[in-house]
């Protein structure tokens, strides 16, 4: 939500977890530590449903507790947060979770239900949403800013790789009158996750279509629709 109460779309997801059998304060919980495959699907999944438009409501960002205190595969909704903007879901684990050999596939299953569950009307947006995010993996791309001028449509959008690889930006160009699509060389932007801004400002599209002398004829990515940071 904005602090004014009104619903946004979904911004974060934060994953955390607590080994003891007993949950103890949630505000005193740790965050999930490595795990990094795990928590790119993550990245991935909320970015995507961000640009579907997907709402938890009352709150813009979920923190997700791993917890043997629940069983495993069960999923609990909380009324509790740190503030305006968040709510802890607790997501059952088994005790010795972290060191198993199919940890990454624990996680991104208490992803994916916690999101079920909280909204269970979109129930089938979020399984397409984790059958793309599972089927393309590194090759998606997410839209930050588009625009479309009498020459092109110009779409600026980044990759989400699993760090320490930092993001990609990219600048596609559609030709109006073909349909031709053109892509430019990918910009190592230095940031894990979204780089929403970049160099402390945001990214602007007007310099960027002085570009055209080094545009490649590409593949139109798996691209998703235009994200929103806030609201």
């Amino acid at each position: 939500m904005t602090q004014d109460g009104k619903p946004s779309r979904i911004n974060e997801i934060r994953l955390f977890f607590s080994p003891d059998a007993t949950l103890p304060p949630l505000k005193a919980i740790s965050d999930l530590d490595g795990h990094e495959e795990a928590k790119t699907f993550t990245r991935r999944m909320m970015w995507w449903l961000n640009g579907e438009n997907y709402s938890c409501g009352p709150w813009a960002a979920v923190y997700l507790v791993l917890t043997p205190a629940l069983a495993p595969g069960k999923i609990r909704i909380t009324d509790e947060g740190t503030g305006w903007w968040n709510r802890y879901a607790l997501a059952g684990v088994p005790a010795d979770f972290a060191k198993a050999p199919n940890a990454p596939d624990i996680v991104r299953r208490a992803v994916v239900d916690a999101l079920r569950t909280i909204r269970p009307d979109l129930y089938d947006l979020v399984n397409g949403t984790e059958k793309t995010v599972r089927t393309h993996g590194d090759d998606l791309r997410f839209l930050m800013q588009t625009r479309i001028t009498k020459r092109s449509t110009i779409e600026l959008y980044f990759s989400l790789p699993t760090p320490p690889a930092t993001s990609l930006l990219f600048t596609g160009f559609t030709d109006a009158k073909t349909g031709v699509f053109l892509e430019s060389p990918a910009l190592d932007t230095g940031v894990i996750g979204a780089p929403l801004e970049y160099n402390a400002k945001p990214v602007g599209i007007a310099e960027i279509e002085k570009m055209t002398d080094i545009l490649r004829t590409k593949k139109r990515p798996v691209l998703s629709k235009l994200i929103k940071s806030r609201g």
